[in-house]
């Protein structure tokens, strides 16, 4: 009987010790050393995608080891690699790259040279036509000069992407590419949106590239002008930014809240930079 005594007491004793809770002291200013664990080759990585991202090249020697200084204080602070990311988007090849992208993306890659020589044949036409030609002769060349100067406007801050989607559907280029108003809003829709129009839009935008009156996305218009104006300032446009970026950066659509939050910031100053960075920056881009 003692022993069973004796071996309840123990058993007691060895319960009570083990649910006593853990005490961790935790000293005033103390912070943890930054994540050790994103190895080397992984932030070459990373630098290197957003440089064939950003710039169209890998970076040189000096770059990468610049871009390293920077990130290797914290590679986890998407603080320090945003701060980063803005030095390099300040370069002009930048705008290079963009304005590559979309003439590829929209006008089969035409060069400023061909832009060149186009702007010249109509200017020669000019000189020969009647005086009510003329007006007609002078808005298409306006149109092709604001292409061929793109990259300096993008720069420059002249134009946002935006614009440069704008100016880019809106020239005689384009318009060869794309004949016919049915083909060309289609081609609008299907570039930005990544759909083909509902048949109310087909026929709204239609009638509006023809010069009749309708409506699209809630909007009145009457001209080629109207529809591009009323497109390219619609959330449907927005909303095509943001999957543009997702889908080419992180290789999936965003989610609704995703879609939603972005949408919001994009309109308020139609920042593609901006947009792109907060992209190129996250952690899901940077383990990618």
């Amino acid at each position: 009987m003692q022993i069973f005594k004796a071996l309840g007491v123990f058993i007691l004793i060895a319960v009570t010790f083990s649910c006593e809770r853990d005490v961790i002291n935790i000293v005033d200013g103390n912070q943890p050393p930054p994540d050790s664990t994103v190895s080397y080759q992984q932030r070459d990585r990373y630098i290197e995608r957003v440089y064939i991202t950003v710039l169209g090249r890998k970076p040189d020697s000096a770059e990468h080891a610049n871009a390293r200084l920077v990130i290797d204080q914290d590679p986890w602070d998407q603080t320090v690699r945003y701060n980063w990311l803005q030095t390099t988007m300040q370069s002009r090849d930048v705008s290079v790259k963009r304005w590559d992208d979309v003439r590829s993306e929209l006008l089969e890659g035409v060069d400023t040279t061909a832009v060149g020589i186009l702007i010249q044949s109509l200017e020669t036409i000019l000189m020969g036509s009647p005086a009510e030609q003329r007006p007609a002769i002078r808005a298409e060349i306006d149109k092709l000069e604001r292409i061929l100067f793109a990259t300096d406007s993008l720069h420059q801050g002249v134009y946002s992407v935006r614009d440069l989607h704008l100016h880019a559907v809106n020239n005689a280029i384009y318009d060869d590419i794309n004949m016919g108003a049915e083909n060309f809003v289609v081609s609008v829709f299907d570039h930005f949106l990544y759909r083909y129009p509902t048949q109310f839009e087909l026929d709204a935008a239609k009638r509006m590239v023809e010069g009749f009156q309708d409506v699209l996305f809630l909007q009145n218009g009457s001209t080629k002008d109207d529809f591009l104006g009323i497109f390219f300032t619609s959330d449907a446009y927005a909303e095509g930014q943001i999957r543009y970026v997702y889908l080419n950066y992180l290789f999936r659509e965003p989610t609704t809240t995703e879609l939603q939050t972005e949408k919001a910031r994009y309109q308020i100053d139609y920042d593609f930079k901006a947009l792109q960075s907060r992209i190129l920056t996250s952690d899901e881009y940077f383990t990618i």
